[in-house]
């Protein structure tokens, strides 16, 4: 298994997969995207004071009531680079979370990670931002990062 580790994976995956925002309005406020649909995600993570490395890929799927989502994927994958050479992962299992959409901007939280997206395209078909994960090799090696999802 990669320095990553599968938890922080898991939780990565499943932030990135909900990290998504919305576009619209009224004058009511925002209008929430439907966002509702199968995904495909990329991150990348970066921790210096480890000098280590992960791209984290895979697809999902969004269910969404309002301004609230769920996402849920089934498997991804994942290589990261550190001193100790090269390590590369599949996961697979069920992954799921949770997030909130608000303007043009998603906030989410998942093991220890923490994401943020814009959105761009009408209807919505891309959403980056970026990544903060603490728990990745405990609270004094956070992992920084962006991440892209499309479909």
């Amino acid at each position: 298994m990669s320095r990553f580790g599968r938890k922080a994976s898991a939780g990565a995956v499943v932030t990135a997969l909900a990290v998504l925002a919305s576009c619209g309005g009224s004058s009511t406020g925002p209008k929430a995207a439907d966002l509702s649909g199968n995904w495909k995600w990329s991150a990348n993570v970066t921790n210096s004071t480890v000098a280590t490395s992960c791209v984290i890929s895979g697809g999902f799927a969004i269910s969404q009531t309002g301004s609230n989502f769920t996402a849920q994927a089934s498997t991804f994958g994942e290589h990261c680079t550190s001193p100790e050479g090269p390590a590369n992962a599949i996961f697979s299992g069920f992954f799921s979370g949770s997030g909130q959409i608000s303007g043009e901007t998603t906030t989410y939280s998942f093991a220890g990670c923490s994401f943020t997206g814009t959105a761009t395209g009408t209807p919505v078909n891309r959403v980056t931002g970026t990544a903060r994960c603490s728990n990745v090799e405990g609270p004094n090696y956070p992992f920084d990062g962006t991440f892209v999802i499309s479909r």
